[in-house]
């Protein structure tokens, strides 16, 4: 696991932070509550712009080291980044609980929960139909054939 966090780092260090990934992924597959893989992980995501993805990777090291200094720093790299000070404010109170119950706030209020579209009755969609019509100019004309 040290072996393969090393050769991670050495590809991230050479600006090779997407082939870093795969040994970082390596050193945790044989040790998984490696926290300095963990980072490096979260890093290697931060310097992708995987912002979603480092952020899972500093959260999980930090469940193994809550006291894991730069992983909270780079926390609040990543939600600077993001613009999303509120939760960089947050990550002040080194608490990793709370910083999982706001995320998890977060994601709900950026993507809820919504129905998708009823299934078509007869389980197939027609081809032919073109989902780019505009509605509101198809019922327009209408109503000036009506003479409405």
């Amino acid at each position: 696991y040290s072996v393969m966090n090393k050769i991670g780092a050495t590809m991230a260090n050479n600006e090779r932070s997407g082939e870093a990934l795969e040994y970082y992924r390596r050193a945790l597959q044989l040790r998984p509550s490696y926290t300095r893989s963990l980072i490096n992980l979260g890093i290697s995501e931060t310097n992708l712009n995987n912002y979603s993805e480092a952020i899972k990777h500093y959260i999980q090291a930090l469940k193994y080291t809550p006291s894991a200094e730069q992983a909270w720093g780079y926390l609040r790299v990543v939600f600077s980044s993001m613009r999303r000070y509120d939760l960089v404010e947050l990550t002040n109170k080194q608490d990793v609980n709370a910083l999982e119950t706001r995320l998890a706030e977060v994601a709900a209020e950026i993507n809820p929960i919504v129905p998708g579209p009823a299934p078509s009755p007869f389980g197939t969609e027609d081809p032919d139909i073109n989902k780019d019509v505009d509605i509101e100019a198809v019922i327009d004309g209408m109503n000036r054939d009506n003479g409405v």
